[in-house]
């Protein structure tokens, strides 16, 4: 067996086994090379996965890494490297020339190189991952900094540090943020089009498409559009707790106040609806489950309702809505089509109720005598 030549009479060295944290100082090692394999990311995932321990130490890592980036900006450093650079420039001058004076120029130059090789390093990611949540999920992720971000149902996002800046980039669904504060480095989400910078808050944000809707829960946002084409349109909104505006390739909509209950409920697994229109309400509940519900008839979509409904089952909505409403259900295609129900009154005669029964009534089939 090849490998290191061992003494007559040795016994053989029993097999190294790694400590979690070994595993861990290698995988981070791994991670952020340049050079990585097509099969390392999917390996990483199956050792994260393995076991809590491995992320818990592969975080304080990443942790670690973060405080030493941080070094580099420190005020301690920054007059460290002035003097080091002014010490050298006076030493080295030719009419001040001596052996103390040769030493302290050594120790600037070695100083200068210390903080140059710091800064080299510092300058590569600190942290690089994707995550992602299938429909009816939800996940908590734990960033490298010790902020928060929790993936509501099929929603991705894609993380990028730098010693510079911490950006998250919203690819599809909705993320709630909560967000550590550092000063040196701005926390940005990049989603669709627009660009949410903050310091040390809790935020909510949607992505429709390339729309994006934005809700402050606490502290202050920092909302800018990315695709507003004409100049005079609105670009840039800050937002205070409770505020909500929404960014479209037209620009920045006017600042509201948004219902905090309506917008975080998912984060409890609950979806709240205040008087909106069914078509709407139905679009949201389908997010959250593989069943899909499906309704055809404008009048019935335009049907305002409101309550509290568990997300994740298609069919216990439906059972909700028929307990206060005359629907029905009749599975097509792996899905649920709700259409009135004839036989039953509406308990509200809306205009868009009453057209709705009279359809009803009108495509009900006759009764045989």
């Amino acid at each position: 067996m090849a490998g290191w030549p061992m003494k007559k009479g040795m016994p053989p060295k029993a097999r190294v086994i790694k400590s979690v944290e070994d595993e861990a100082a290698e995988w981070f090692a791994k991670m952020r090379s340049d050079y990585r394999e097509p099969r390392l990311q999917s390996e990483f995932n199956q050792w994260l996965a393995a076991s809590p321990e491995h992320e818990k130490e592969y975080r304080a890592f990443e942790r670690m890494w973060s405080d030493f980036s941080s070094l580099s900006l420190a005020e301690p450093v920054i007059a460290l490297r002035k003097e080091a650079v002014t010490e050298s420039t006076r030493v080295l001058n030719p009419h001040r020339i001596g052996r103390r004076r040769d030493f302290r120029a050594l120790a600037a130059s070695v100083a200068i190189i210390s903080i140059g090789v710091i800064l080299t390093m510092t300058l590569l990611p600190l942290q690089r991952a994707s995550y992602q949540t299938e429909p009816g999920d939800r996940h908590t992720v734990y960033l490298a900094d010790d902020s928060e971000v929790t993936l509501n149902t099929d929603s991705a996002i894609r993380v990028e540090f730098t010693l510079f800046s911490r950006r998250v980039f919203l690819e599809r669904g909705q993320a709630h943020f909560k967000v550590a504060h550092a000063v040196v480095r701005p926390f940005e989400v990049d989603a669709g089009s627009g660009l949410i910078r903050a310091l040390g808050t809790a935020f909510d944000v949607y992505r429709h498409g390339e729309d994006v809707e934005v809700t402050l829960i606490q502290g202050k946002v920092d909302v800018t559009s990315l695709t507003a084409s004409d100049s005079a349109t609105v670009q840039h909104a800050v937002l205070t707790p409770g505020q909500q505006v929404r960014v479209t390739s037209e620009g920045i909509s006017p600042t509201h106040v948004a219902s905090l209950v309506r917008t975080t409920a998912w984060l409890s697994g609950r979806l709240v609806f205040e008087n909106e229109r069914l078509g709407d309400v139905i679009q949201e509940v389908n997010r959250y489950s593989s069943v899909k519900l499906i309704v055809i008839d404008p009048d019935l979509a335009d049907i305002h309702i409101s309550g509290v409904f568990r997300a994740g089952r298609a069919e216990t909505f439906v059972d909700a809505l028929r307990s206060s409403y005359p629907v029905k259900a009749t599975a097509v295609g792996g899905g649920l089509l709700v259409e009135p129900n004839a036989s039953m009154p509406w308990p509200v005669q809306s205009a868009s109720s009453a057209r709705v029964q009279e359809r009803a009534k009108n495509n009900a089939e006759p009764v045989a005598q």
